[in-house]
């Protein structure tokens, strides 16, 4: 996760990354449909469609491994729905 407003420059910064994680067997564009990847406000479009569908708990977490990634998933996702929307 980046913090920008930019959705566009989060997917763009978070592209490399990304990839030397998971690989390259399958399409960005797939890997963005499948990960929370974007904004701060893209990714909480995202988990308030899914709360509204009743879909499961999302869960999050950093596949970068980088402490401030969880830090910036606290400040910017989670605070934003009630306790017990999302787990860490």
């Amino acid at each position: 996760m980046v913090d920008t407003a930019s959705d566009e420059k989060a997917k763009q910064q978070s592209k490399a990354p990304f990839i030397r994680t998971m690989g390259t067997h399958r399409r960005y564009e797939h890997l963005q449909e499948c990960y929370m990847i974007g904004s701060p406000d893209r990714l909480n479009e995202r988990i308030d469609d899914l709360r509204r569908g009743r879909t499961a708990v999302p869960r999050a977490r950093s596949r970068h491994g980088r402490p401030q990634q969880i830090d910036l998933m606290a400040k910017r996702i989670v605070k934003q729905f009630s306790h017990g929307a999302i787990t860490l």
